[in-house]
């Protein structure tokens, strides 16, 4: 049938109802609605300043003894030799304001002090021992081996949901997701190490926020943070500290505005329109293994967020889910709110601190 006939069998108020189904402004892109958009980066971090942040290894820790500590560093004593000879350095990662980034992580050592399975190495890439917070990474679903791990009879691999090499991971479809990242050593220099970031969004969507002339300090979208932002990249100065949230690598908002149909961009970027109006306050509740709460508003670079946390110790890793919901055309609610990290950080700093600390590396017999 063609339109016109469609048209002429229409009662006005049908037609006037059509008309108000129809966006005020095609042209503009939508706040808070995700938007593919390609970016590509790479973040080199020193180990000397993890070794600051991690502090001296803690041998067959407690629960007490790693509490608040943002990296860890925690050495086994094997039972077969009375020794301690092995250590995990572990601590929170997170990606920002995309969704299903391409996430690799390796770490290269001066002095070959990577644990491989039986002795050091000069490489190796971090991996995780448990699913993501957002329980939404492609990984989640896939049994894999819990590193180094075995059962008691000394040849059968632990398996655990969620376990695999950071070696180009899905993060998933949701926005600000965060995992537990470990490597295992065979000392405790820390300070040897080179930890060599890749982050992929040839396949992301982004949570777009208008360029704002009032905000400058907010033109940008979060990109990663590691050890729960307590370092900073040293190859960059495309970066961001948070007084909250601590260190995030950044990109530029017109990096990617400039991708979105319709995304307001600044005037320098060849967009002479430019927004200062800030998105409308919201709030969101993210529920995981620890209690998270959070208001934020438009800004990306600052939010308020107040958390109450309760730490666990297991021998078995823990798992933590958030609810979430992403689409390229439907404004989401995951983790946080708006164009801010919002909850997101905060669940990344609540998170339990002891998340891998139980992660023991036992002998193959």
């Amino acid at each position: 049938m063609k339109i016109a006939k469609i048209i002429a069998g229409m009662s006005a108020l049908s037609m006037a109802a059509a008309m108000a189904a129809v966006p005020v402004s095609a042209e503009e892109a939508v706040a808070n609605s995700f938007y593919p958009a390609t970016y590509d980066v790479t973040y080199v971090y020193s180990g000397a300043d993890i070794a600051a942040v991690a502090g001296d290894a803690v041998v067959d820790p407690t629960e007490d003894a790693l509490k608040d500590k943002k990296a860890q560093l925690v050495g086994y004593t094997n039972a077969e030799t009375g020794k301690v000879d092995t250590y995990n350095l572990g601590f929170n990662i997170q990606v920002g304001h995309m969704t299903n980034a391409k996430l690799t992580i390796e770490v290269t050592s001066s002095t070959n002090n990577i644990y491989d399975g039986t002795a050091g190495t000069g490489s190796g890439f971090m991996y995780t021992v448990q699913p993501s917070w957002n329980g939404n990474s492609p990984k989640d679903d896939e049994q894999g081996w819990k590193k180094y791990e075995y059962e008691e009879d000394g040849t059968t691999q632990k398996m655990a949901w969620g376990a695999c090499d950071i070696n180009n991971m899905s993060t998933g479809k949701g926005k600000f997701n965060g995992e537990w990242a470990q490597i295992t050593l065979t000392d405790t220099d820390v300070s040897a190490l080179t930890f060599t970031v890749h982050v992929d969004c040839s396949e992301s969507t982004w949570e777009y926020h208008p360029y704002s002339a009032d905000e400058p300090q907010n033109n940008n979208y979060r990109v990663f943070s590691m050890t729960a932002g307590t370092v900073k990249p040293n190859n960059v100065d495309t970066y961001v500290e948070d007084p909250e949230q601590g260190f995030w690598g950044i990109v530029d908002i017109d990096e990617i505005n400039k991708q979105i149909p319709g995304g307001v961009t600044s005037p320098e970027a060849g967009d002479s329109k430019s927004d200062s109006s800030s998105t409308a306050d919201s709030s969101s509740t993210s529920s995981n293994t620890n209690s998270s709460s959070s208001s934020s508003s438009s800004s990306n670079t600052s939010s308020k967020t107040s958390s109450t946390t309760t730490t666990t110790s297991k021998t078995t890793t823990t798992t933590t889910t958030t609810t979430t919901a992403s689409t390229a055309s439907t404004a989401a609610s995951d983790n946080t709110e708006n164009a801010a990290s919002g909850a997101a950080a905060g669940v990344g700093l609540a998170i339990a601190a002891l998340a891998g600390a139980a992660i023991v590396v036992s002998r193959k017999r």
